[in-house]
């Protein structure tokens, strides 16, 4: 008697396992069909192949896959493919999301967020897509494009990066529309460039500043003082002479 027509592998101890074979071989149609979604992992399974493994009727097979699904058992996760997944996975999943971007914000506390395609990399679209919905939804997570934050993530600078921070801002504000380069900016607080670059690709991707080539950053305000002016200067004269 063939139990499982897609047999996965088990790790010990085997009791779950076993107990979900005792319910394939007896249980009812919701059971059984709870017991192959929870098996077939983050993968999750089409309702195409469900009438093959369970060896009920299509009707029969939709009340039931339509029932967990509105119960939260299962979750779609490919509305074209008609595919879900266990509530299960997509509960271990949010739990890896949220440990690494605890990790992230650990490490780069002075940025907005990890990129999603870095959070989600090796994961079925789909799944990651649903997964992080979820927690958006839970308000457990900020999306902001492709950026991804935990919502209690206070984006800052620490320590040192904090000070360095404040005065590189301080530096580039006072200076209006000539502001230091990199260069000029390393020398002045004697830290090694890696250290001025990462703070002032920091300070970008908070909205603080604007980089116009890789040596040259200016203070965010200043620079839209900059261009309304020029703006202004086109709209009355057609051109900048050299």
């Amino acid at each position: 008697m063939i139990l499982n027509a897609r047999p996965v592998r088990h790790r010990r101890p085997f009791d779950r396992a076993l107990a979900g074979l005792r319910i394939l071989e007896s249980g009812d149609l919701a059971a059984r069909l709870l017991v192959l979604f929870r098996q077939a992992d983050r993968d999750g399974l089409p309702f195409a192949d469900l009438r093959g493994l369970l060896g009920a009727g299509t009707r029969e097979l939709r009340a039931a896959y339509d029932a967990a699904c509105s119960r939260g058992d299962l979750v779609c996760i490919d509305a074209e493919e008609d595919r879900a997944v266990a509530r299960e996975m997509l509960d271990e999943l949010g739990k890896k999301f949220l440990a690494a971007l605890e990790k992230f914000h650990a490490r780069s506390p002075e940025t907005p967020g990890m990129p999603a395609a870095e959070l989600s990399a090796g994961i079925d679209a789909p799944l990651a897509g649903r997964g992080l919905a979820r927690l958006v939804k839970e308000g457990k997570i900020i999306r902001e494009g492709e950026t991804v934050r935990l919502a209690s993530h206070d984006v800052g600078f620490r320590g040192e990066d904090a000070a360095r921070s404040e005065k590189i801002l301080a530096d580039l504000s006072a200076a209006r529309f000539a502001p230091p380069t990199v260069r000029e900016l390393v020398e002045r607080y004697g830290r090694k460039k890696g250290d001025v670059e990462k703070t002032l690709d920091a300070l970008v991707k908070q909205g603080k500043i604007v980089r116009v080539h890789p040596t040259l950053y200016y203070d965010a305000a200043r620079f839209a003082e900059l261009r309304a002016l020029v703006e202004t200067h086109l709209a009355a004269h057609g051109d900048i002479d050299a």
